[in-house]
C-alpha cells in the first residue's frame, strides 16, 4: 500500500464530505423556494405579500416578478444540485477504485 494512495483516499473522503454538505444546503434551498412558491399561489390577490430584504420586510408590488425571480433561483439551484450529484458519483467511483487498489 502506497502513501500516495492513502493521501488520495483521504482527499477524496474530504471532497465527498464537502460535496455532500453543499448538496444538503442546496436541497434545503430548493425545498424552501418550492414551499414559498406554493404558499404564494395560495395567497388571495388582495392579501399583501412581503419579502425579507436584509433586516426589513418590504411589501411586494409585483407578484409575477417575484414568482419569476423565485423560479429562476429554483432552476439554478436544481441545476447546481444535479452537478453536485454527478460530482458525488465521480468521487464515490474514484474512492472505490483506490480502495480496491489498496486492498489488492
Amino acid at each position: 500500500m502506497m502513501q500516495s494512495d492513502i493521501q488520495s483516499i483521504q482527499r477524496i473522503a474530504q471532497d465527498l464530505n464537502n460535496v455532500r454538505g453543499q448538496l444538503q444546503t442546496t436541497r434545503s434551498q430548493v425545498g424552501e423556494i418550492t414551499t414559498t412558491l406554493e404558499l404564494l399561489d395560495e395567497q388571495p390577490d388582495d392579501n399583501a405579500v412581503f419579502r425579507a430584504v436584509g433586516p426589513l420586510l418590504l411589501e411586494v408590488g409585483d407578484r409575477s416578478k417575484l414568482k419569476s425571480s423565485l423560479n429562476s433561483s429554483l432552476e439554478a439551484l436544481i441545476g447546481h444540485s444535479s452537478k453536485l450529484e454527478d460530482l458525488e458519483q465521480q468521487l464515490l467511483n474514484e474512492y472505490e477504485r483506490i480502495s480496491a487498489l489498496i486492498e489488492s
